[in-house]
């Protein structure tokens, strides 16, 4: 039933049934967390400076089971039934701490261990590759290099063929020049022979008619 465990009242004429927390609507002087430390430390049934822990708790049950003989058997012996499931509680949880706790230690130093061989094994597995990458980037920056060399040296040997094939052409057309000049001058030459005699007998004349006169 609804806010706990039904306890049974048994009377003359009928058997009530109360909820958990009909019986703490209960009249009574405890009534609450702050009432309840009150009336224990009044009767010398808990340790006033200590937390309400559950085997501080399971303590006060005991010493209530010793309170004056008028409790009936059957309230102290499921007082007693309590306090042993509590601390059969506190057992298991002190029990499910611990073991977590070393399961989580256990649990941490397989871990750390088995990832720094895992590490060791993975670096000396591709140490092999890593080399030859390294190698390989090294003799292709090489062979970037001697390329660049090749074409430049190309670029170089495109340039002076070019210079050497102008320089030709120049030449040839020179010589094609001197060959038009010597030709043409062979051509003159009769005409300058002729011009030459022509001025050299004009000069007799002019001469002779100079002593004539």
């Amino acid at each position: 039933m609804p806010g706990g465990p039904s306890i049974k009242r048994t009377t003359r004429s009928a058997i009530t049934t109360l909820t958990s927390t009909e019986i703490e609507a209960l009249p009574s002087t405890v009534s609450d967390a702050v009432s309840a430390h009150k009336y224990l430390t009044k009767k010398n049934l808990c340790f006033e400076t200590e937390p309400y822990t559950l085997t501080h708790l399971t303590s006060i049950l005991l010493q209530i089971t010793q309170i004056s003989g008028s409790i009936p058997l059957p309230v102290t012996t499921a007082i007693r039934a309590a306090v042993f499931l509590l601390k059969q509680h506190v057992a298991d949880e002190i029990t499910e701490t611990v073991s977590k706790q070393i399961t989580e230690t256990v649990t941490k130093q397989i871990t750390e261990a088995v990832t720094v061989k895992l590490v060791d094994h993975v670096v000396a597995a591709i140490a092999p590759q890593v080399a030859k990458i390294l190698t390989a980037s090294e003799s292709l920056a090489e062979t970037t290099k001697l390329q660049h060399q090749i074409g430049e040296r190309i670029d170089l040997d495109r340039d002076i063929n070019a210079a050497t094939e102008r320089i030709t052409n120049a030449t040839d057309t020179l010589s094609s020049s001197i060959d038009d000049c010597r030709n043409a001058f062979n051509l003159l030459s009769p005409s300058l022979d002729a011009t030459q005699d022509r001025i050299n007998s004009l000069s007799n004349q002019f001469n002779s008619q100079i002593i004539n006169s």
